[in-house]
Parts: structure tokens; C-alpha cells; sequence
């Protein structure tokens, strides 16, 4: 006579590999839908996770060295395609939207933000190239007078006429040399001079353009610019383009920024408070609301968790010690 346990277990088994397991998980993921957003999380234990976190990540020379690891690997594996190749547009297109905002910004921190030496070297650049390009079509002008330009064409100093207007001719190109001159002496090392005093109005200017409701679209839309060529551009060259910035010494800030935080009296506290007060924001709101109002498809959502979940259900169904504690469960009573 069969075992009644290893019948039973095998039924199990056979129900599960059949559309038992997907109708569990349907339900598993309700009921989370369901539920209201801040009875999903516990401030404290997620306190207790990021403290965790922050001290595996800044415990030791080893963490920095497997980070390294790591980082040195995926440098090796850049995939083909582009950035926007792998970015979804239930993300990018919101993105896009936030960023493309016409925001007026706060002036005084918009001047603060622009007056730097960086900024100030750039604009210094470019007006005093265009001051010398200017100066130069001045000179140039001085030299293709229109005394001397008219006297060629009219073919003076040749003939009857050579005489007076000879004369009339030598007049003005000494005219014009003169002028010439005195444009080159007037500019000469008078350009920068009045470029750095024009720095701090151009400075002012940079960022009342900055703050101008008439140009807030605009600059919406160049930062939709930025996002758009970032994610149009190849992985290699964006990969090349983080090399340069040494990732590895970016592995030691990061770490000791960890370290830090981790080390700071109160920061527990204050993850757990910052937590908790996003929950109380959400008041009796389900999981299922929350992402109705963030814009997110509820169907394409739950349908790609769900297909994940499945895979790895039904590898551990068909595991031994799965497979072992479902007969000790259907075996009867716990002797205990």
C-alpha cells in the first residue's frame, strides 16, 4: 500500500507545477497591492538596514577592494547600444517631463551657482575673442579705405589725371594707414583689460537670463536636451567619459563617506524619522493607490514581478529539500 504522506506530497507537487503556484502568487501580490503603503515598511528596521549598509561599506580595506573588483569588471563588460537602449519609458518619459518644466529659478542662488572661476574663464574666453575678432575687421577696414579703393578702380595716376588726384590718392591711404594705426594702438592690451572689468556685469547678466520667466521653456527644454544626447550616446564612450574621473579614488570618498555617517551620532534616528514621515504622507493610501497616482501600469507592472517570482518558484518546487519538508508537512501531526 502507498504512503499516504508521499501521495499526497506528489498531488501537491503535481498542482503546484500546474497553475496552482501562478494563482498563489496572484494572490501574494493582491494582498501587497492591497495593503496600505505605511504598514509595508517598519522606519526602524529600515533605520537598522541602511546603519548595516553603511558599515559593511565602510568596514575595511577589504569592502574597497572587492568594490574595486566589481568596478573593474563591469569597465571591461560595457554592452553595445546606447544608454536609451536600457531605459524604460515608464521612467525616462516622466523624467523628461519633470525636467522639461518651465522653472523659474531663485535669482540670488542662480548667481551664487554661476560666479565661479570656471565660468568666468569661459565668458572671459569667448569676449575676448570677439573683441579681437572685431578689432581686426577695423584694421581691416582702415586698410580697403574707400579713397584708395576708388582711385583704383577710377584708374587714377595713370594719364592727364595723374597729377591732382595722384596726389588726392596718397592723401587718403596715409589717411587711412593713420587710422589704421591708431585702432591698433587704442586696442593693443586695452582688450583684456576691459573684459576683466566687464566680468562681474556679465556674470549678473548670465544669471538674470537664467531667471527670466520669457526664457524658463527654453531651458526646459535644453535640459530635456542633456538627458536626450546622454541617452543617445554610446555605453563605450560614456564608459570612457567616467574613466576619466578615477573611479577607483571615487571607491575611497565613497567609503569614507560611509564611515562617517555610519560613525554620527543621531543619523539612526534620522533615517528612521525621514522614513516615517514619508509613510504618515501616504496616510491609509494602498501600495495599488500609490502607484495609480505615480503614473505606473498596475497590469505591466505586477506582470513582470509575478514572472519572476514564478521562475524561481518553480526551480525551488523541484528542489530536495523543498521537496522533503512538503512530505514532513503532510505526514500527519507535529509530534512536538
Amino acid at each position: 500500500m502507498a504512503d499516504p504522506a508521499v501521495v499526497d506530497a506528489s498531488l501537491v507537487l503535481s498542482r503546484l507545477r500546474g497553475s496552482a503556484l501562478p494563482e498563489l502568487l496572484a494572490l501574494v501580490v493582491d494582498d501587497l497591492l492591497d495593503r496600505p503603503v505605511a504598514g509595508l515598511l517598519d522606519p526602524e528596521f529600515v533605520a537598522d538596514q541602511v546603519m548595516a549598509a553603511l558599515e559593511t561599506a565602510g568596514s575595511g580595506a577589504r569592502t574597497e577592494e572587492w568594490l574595486r573588483e566589481q568596478l573593474a569588471t563591469l569597465r571591461e563588460r560595457v554592452p553595445e547600444g546606447t544608454l536609451g537602449d536600457r531605459a524604460p519609458a515608464e521612467v525616462m518619459d516622466p523624467l523628461r517631463e519633470a525636467l522639461g518644466r518651465p522653472v523659474v529659478w531663485d535669482r540670488e542662488l542662480a548667481g551664487r551657482l554661476v560666479d565661479h572661476e570656471a565660468v568666468r574663464s569661459v565668458m572671459s574666453e569667448v569676449l575676448l575673442h570677439a573683441l579681437e575678432a572685431y578689432a581686426r575687421k577695423l584694421t581691416a577696414l582702415g586698410r580697403d579705405n574707400p579713397v584708395s579703393q576708388t582711385a583704383r578702380n577710377l584708374g587714377i595716376g595713370k594719364g592727364s589725371l595723374g597729377g591732382g588726384l595722384g596726389r588726392l590718392k596718397t592723401l587718403g591711404e596715409g589717411l587711412a594707414r593713420g587710422i589704421t594705426a591708431e585702432i591698433e594702438a587704442q586696442t593693443e592690451g586695452r582688450v583684456q583689460s576691459f573684459v576683466d572689468q566687464a566680468m562681474s556685469a556679465v556674470m549678473q547678466q548670465v544669471a538674470d537670463h537664467l531667471c527670466d520667466p520669457k526664457y524658463a521653456a527654453l531651458y526646459g527644454r535644453y535640459r530635456v536636451h542633456l538627458v536626450d544626447t546622454l541617452l543617445s550616446t554610446e555605453l563605450s564612450v560614456l564608459a570612457a567619459e567616467l574613466d576619466k574621473m578615477d573611479p577607483d579614488s571615487l571607491v575611497a570618498t565613497g567609503a569614507g563617506v560611509a564611515r562617517s555617517l555610519s560613525r554620527r551620532e543621531g543619523f539612526r534616528e534620522e533615517v528612521a524619522q525621514a522614513v516615517a514621515g514619508v509613510l504618515e504622507q501616504a496616510g491609509p493610501q494602498s501600495l495599488r493607490g500609490f502607484l495609480a497616482e505615480a503614473g505606473v501600469d498596475e497590469a505591466r507592472w505586477r506582470q513582470g514581478i509575478e514572472e519572476q517570482i514564478l521562475v524561481r518558484g518553480r526551480e525551488l518546487i523541484e528542489e530536495p529539500p523543498f521537496q522533503e519538508w512538503l512530505a514532513r508537512l503532510l505526514a500527519g501531526p507535529d509530534p512536538a
